[in-house]
Parts: structure tokens; C-alpha cells; sequence
């Protein structure tokens, strides 16, 4: 087996190691604070509230929970996407890129340190900064309302009401992490330049073309607004996951291929 596609536990242990502490220093503080964005939307959202009339303050504070979902939904793509870009995309910088080539590791061992670092413990820290302190603010400060976690436990991701049709319950967890994480580190991969813009606007139009043709596909079925909406409602959280999950795979496996050229 060649070097670079060779597996040693202690020298993995050793490069995963390094990548952790730097991560920690060059990206630790992004990550902080990307995390405790509940807390600076709640502080800037007290400061605005003390110039709204205080006797109609539940007035203010009755669309707070609508922009907290929104800022969610936002925060959490845009970390799972740049951050991988942030802490892998210099890999084809022909000066930045000259170190993490030249480390005494193997291709195996660094695509699986990236992979668990850009794609598990990054998004887990994150998850827990962002959920927890939203689910203290939510505990401690009822007027902000629910926490996210516990609204997206209580309703389907897809709901569908005959007055305003279908919605989604909780946009934050309209994509799933891995997937957006592994477009992060293909993007990161493929584009030399303006990766973040690059990568988000392919992924956007990506997005609306799959979303034209299943509409279109789904309009060609024949079916009653009832029978639509109840198919969408019952398949679409399973077949929606279950496409990230295809699409994080062949995202994963560019990637591999993409490093495994700059290896050589």
C-alpha cells in the first residue's frame, strides 16, 4: 500500500492532535462566537426593548421567537458551509497550501482528521453553544419563547394547513449539518477563489433546480391537493434527509479524490 493511503493509529493519533490544537487557535474564537449568537441577538434585542414602550413590552417581544428561527436557520448554514472552507480551503493555495501537504501524515489520515473535525466536532461544539445557550435564555426569560430544540421535537418538519399550505416547522433543520459541511469542504476543494461566495451561490442554484424538478414531478402525478398534501407530509422528512445524506457521500468522495490529486 502506498504512503498516502496508508493508516497508522499512531501516527493518526499524533496529526489528529495537531489539527485539534490548531483548529483551537486559529478557529476557536470564530467557533465561540458563531456559538453564542442567541446570546448577542437576545442582548441587542433587551437594548432595542428599552426604547419601545414599556407597557406594551410582550408586543415587542412577540415576534422574537419568529427572528430567532430565521437567524437560526442562517447561522447554521452559514457555519456548517464556511467553516470547513475557513479551515481547509488553502489547500490548493499554491503558498498556504504548502504545509498541511507537506506534514508527516498520510492522505487517509488527514481526509479523516478533516472529516472529523469539519464534520463532527466543529458542528457538535457549535451545536451545543448555539442550543444550549438559546435553551438557558429560553429558561431564563420566558418572553423569548421557546428553545429551538424543544419546538423542533414537538412539530414535523413539514406541515401543511389548507388556509396557508404547506410551512416548515423549523427551517434551522431544513438541512442537515453533515451534508452543508461536506459541500463546505468540496467547495473549499474545487474553487481557488472567492470559495465562500462560490461555494453558496452553487449550492443555492443547486438547490432551486432539484426543488424545480421535484415540484415538477410531483405535479405530474395527477393527484388531489389532499392526496399531494398528504404524501409531501408523510415522505418528505425521510426522502429530503435521505438525499443530503446521498449528496454529503458524493460531496465526501470529491473531496477524497480532489486531496488525493494534491498528494501526488
Amino acid at each position: 500500500m502506498a504512503r498516502k493511503d496508508s493508516f497508522d493509529s499512531d501516527r493518526f493519533g499524533k496529526y489528529f492532535s495537531f489539527e485539534l490544537e490548531e483548529t483551537v487557535r486559529s478557529q476557536g474564537l470564530f467557533v465561540l462566537l458563531s456559538g453564542l449568537v442567541p446570546l448577542i441577538f437576545f442582548i441587542i434585542s433587551v437594548i432595542f426593548s428599552l426604547l419601545y414602550d414599556h407597557e406594551n413590552l410582550e408586543d415587542f417581544w412577540s415576534g422574537y421567537f419568529i427572528f430567532k428561527i430565521l437567524i437560526a436557520t442562517v447561522a447554521f448554514v452559514l457555519f456548517f458551509l464556511v467553516f470547513p472552507i475557513v479551515r481547509y480551503g488553502n489547500l490548493t493555495d499554491r503558498r498556504e497550501g504548502v504545509m498541511p501537504v507537506l506534514l508527516p501524515a498520510s492522505h487517509t489520515e488527514k481526509f479523516f482528521c478533516s472529516v472529523l473535525v469539519s464534520v463532527i466536532i466543529a458542528p457538535v461544539v457549535f451545536l451545543t453553544l448555539y442550543l444550549g445557550s438559546d435553551a438557558v435564555l429560553s429558561a431564563l426569560f420566558p418572553l423569548s419563547g421557546k428553545s429551538l430544540a424543544g419546538y423542533f421535537l414537538e412539530y414535523k418538519l413539514v406541515s401543511y394547513n389548507e388556509e396557508f399550505g404547506f410551512s416548515l416547522a423549523g427551517t434551522y433543520a431544513f438541512f442537515l449539518p453533515p451534508m452543508v459541511s461536506f459541500a463546505g469542504l468540496a467547495g473549499g476543494a474545487l474553487f481557488k477563489k472567492n470559495k465562500i461566495t462560490k461555494t453558496f451561490f452553487s449550492c443555492a442554484v443547486a438547490l432551486i433546480l432539484f426543488l424545480m424538478i421535484v415540484i415538477s414531478i410531483v405535479d405530474s402525478l395527477y393527484m388531489s391537493a389532499e392526496q399531494t398534501a398528504e404524501m409531501v407530509v408523510s415522505n418528505c422528512t425521510w426522502f429530503w434527509y435521505t438525499v443530503q445524506a446521498v449528496t454529503a457521500a458524493g460531496f465526501g468522495l470529491y473531496y477524497w479524490e480532489r486531496t488525493r490529486k494534491i498528494e501526488l
